[in-house]
């Protein structure tokens, strides 16, 4: 189950832990199934949001060219997602 993992990411995200959330993020994301939403303390969130918290996180931590590359891995899912957007964009 990916709430733990994600709940955890989000902690490390808020206490600008770029690294730690980047992992957190990723075990998350290798623990949802497809097309699922997940909702933990109010938080709802699924596929996309997961990695666009990553691309989030690669931006932070200077890695520009990572953090396009999920902008366009986010097109291909939401291509109106507003943070793969701004990822592609960068």
């Amino acid at each position: 189950m990916p709430e733990g993992y994600y709940l955890r990411a989000e902690v490390g995200f808020v206490e600008g832990e770029s690294a730690k959330a980047l992992d957190d993020y990723r075990s998350a994301e290798s623990r949802i199934e497809p097309g699922r939403n997940y909702a933990a303390f109010g938080d709802t969130f699924g596929i996309v949001d997961v990695i666009a918290k990553q691309g989030l996180c690669l931006q932070r931590l200077g890695r520009t060219d990572e953090a396009r590359k999920i902008g366009e891995r986010i097109a291909e899912l939401a291509p109106d997602h507003k943070i793969g957007l701004a990822l592609r964009n960068l």
